[in-house]
C-alpha cells in the first residue's frame, strides 16, 4: 500500500534543455536529498521523484531548462565608412556572439570615459535585439538626422539574456559634406582675345537650394575658330557644410 513521502532524489542532466523520457531516466544517476547545487557554465535540467514507505516511486517531474551563464558576450562594432557614409545618415555595422541586446548612442561628445550607465541613462539610447539566428553574424545600425560635416562618436555595448553585459566599443566618423545638385551646366560668354577668368559665367542655381557662385580661373585667351575645355568650379557659400562642384565646359 501507499505510504507518505520519505525519501526525495534528485538528478542533474547537463549539456541539453531537451527534457528525458522515462526509459532515459532510468539510466541517470539520482541522488537522495533535496538540495542541489550547480556552478559551471552549462545548461541543465533537475529532475526528482519520491519513494514513500512502501516503496513505491513517484512520477518524474522536472524543472524548465537552465542556463548557467557567467561569460560577457563579444561584441565588435565597425563605424560608417565609404559608401556606406553620407552627409546626413550613414550605416554602422556590429555583430553579437549570443542572443541579447544592444545598446548603443551617437553623440558628438567625445568622452573616452563613458560608462555603461552613462549610456543607459542617456535619453537618446537605441538599441538593437539579436535573435539566436543573428548571433555571431553581421547586423547593420541605421544612423539618421545627422550634420554634414560632423564629428560624432558612436558608444555601444552587448548585452546577453543571462545579462552579461560586454566592454564599451567606441567608433568615430565623420560624415561627408552635402553635395549640390544641378540639372545644367554653366556657360562661359566673353570676347575672343579675353582671358576666360575674366569672361562672365551663368550661375546656374542648385535644385536642392545651396547657395554660391561659379567661377573659372584659367588665363587662357581663346582664338578665332578654336574650341577648348575649362574647368567652372561651383563655390558655396557655406563651405564648412557644402562641397564644391568642378564640371567641365566646352
Amino acid at each position: 500500500q501507499k505510504g507518505e513521502v520519505v525519501r526525495c532524489f534528485l538528478g542533474i542532466d547537463a549539456g541539453s534543455t531537451t527534457v528525458k523520457t522515462a526509459d532515459e531516466l532510468d539510466a541517470l544517476s539520482f541522488t537522495e536529498g533535496s538540495n542541489f547545487s550547480i556552478a559551471d557554465e552549462n545548461k541543465y535540467i533537475i529532475y526528482a521523484y519520491a519513494v514513500d514507505l512502501a516503496g513505491n516511486k513517484s512520477t518524474y517531474i522536472c524543472t524548465d531548462g537552465i542556463v548557467l551563464d557567467k561569460t560577457a558576450p563579444t561584441v565588435t562594432l565597425t563605424a560608417p565608412t565609404g559608401s556606406d557614409l553620407g552627409d546626413v545618415s550613414g550605416k554602422a555595422k556590429v555583430q553579437m556572439n549570443e542572443t541579447g541586446t544592444i545598446t548603443y548612442v551617437i553623440s558628438t561628445i567625445d568622452d573616452s570615459e563613458m560608462s555603461l550607465q552613462d549610456i543607459l541613462e542617456d535619453a537618446t539610447k537605441k538599441t538593437l535585439s539579436v535573435t539566436a539566428s543573428q548571433a555571431g553574424t553581421e547586423l547593420e545600425i541605421p544612423i539618421s538626422g545627422l550634420t554634414a560635416n560632423t564629428t560624432y562618436f558612436m558608444y555601444l555595448f552587448g548585452t546577453d539574456t543571462a545579462e552579461n553585459q560586454s566592454n564599451i566599443r567606441i567608433r568615430s566618423f565623420t560624415t561627408t559634406k552635402t553635395q549640390p545638385m544641378f540639372t545644367a551646366n554653366p556657360t562661359i560668354i566673353g570676347t575672343y582675345g579675353q582671358q576666360v577668368k575674366d569672361m562672365m559665367v551663368s550661375q546656374v542655381t542648385s535644385t536642392n537650394g545651396i547657395a554660391g557662385s561659379w567661377s573659372v580661373a584659367s588665363t587662357d585667351k581663346p582664338s578665332v575658330g578654336t574650341s577648348a575645355t575649362y574647368d567652372v568650379v561651383f563655390t558655396p557659400d557655406d563651405a564648412a557644410q557644402y562641397a564644391t562642384v568642378t564640371v567641365t565646359v566646352t
